[in-house]
């Protein structure tokens, strides 16, 4: 399936309970290429537009909290890889 040239699938499994799974799935990287996101799954087919709309409608804001990420991550990292007084 494709939206905004975006592609996304569809896919369905059997819980080890025998009920049935199911939810929409995308990994296209042009959708995640300003976000820290490999993947998405939402339930309906309405939810996986609304999400592809968000992530290509707000690219400075997705690269602005992609960009507070990292720097979170680099100060965690600092923090605890310095010594102990």
């Amino acid at each position: 399936m494709k939206y905004r040239e975006i592609e996304y699938t569809y896919k369905q499994w059997a819980a080890h309970n025998g009920k049935v799974g199911a939810c929409y799935t995308c990994n296209d990287k042009k959708l995640f290429k300003h976000t820290n996101l490999v993947t998405l799954e939402v339930s309906t087919a309405y939810e996986m537009r609304k999400e592809i709309d968000y992530y290509l409608d707000n690219v400075s804001l997705c690269e602005s909290i992609q960009e507070l990420e990292l720097q979170a991550g680099v100060a965690f990292y600092e923090h605890s890889n310095s010594p102990k007084d």
